[in-house]
């Protein structure tokens, strides 16, 4: 029993490769939505929060995706501000978070960080 266990546990590790830190922020992005989602006030989710969304922004920042005409892959692209995101950074309570959290409130990511799902520009803090 503990043999089959482990087996899963090593086949399920070994299947879901390793992500980059673009790929890392997708997850958290939907993530910190759910979870302001889940705090109330009103908060309404900017797009699905379900794994086809997830999975589709992982997509387009595997290491692989070229986009046609471009020199270089999203990821290649976005990899800087993709780490300095998912990094850890003391929010304003001084609790140590991901850095998207402790940058961007649940006010602002309804827009999405820097407001890249509506108009106006950039975070607050």
């Amino acid at each position: 029993m503990k043999t089959r266990a482990l087996l899963l546990a090593i086949l399920l590790l070994s299947a879901s490769g390793c992500a980059n830190e673009c790929q890392d922020l997708c997850g958290e992005i939907s993530d910190y939505l759910a979870d302001c989602a889940s705090d109330g006030g009103g908060f309404t989710l900017p797009f699905p929060h379900d794994g086809s969304s997830v999975s589709d922004c992982k997509k387009h920042f595997s290491r692989t995706n070229n986009i046609e005409g471009s020199d270089i892959t999203p990821f290649e692209q976005y990899r800087g501000t993709c780490r300095q995101l998912t990094s850890p950074m003391d929010d304003s309570n001084g609790d140590r978070v991901v850095a998207l959290r402790a940058q961007f409130s649940c006010d602002e990511m309804q827009n999405g960080p820097g407001q890249a799902f509506g108009p106006g520009a950039g975070g607050t803090r």
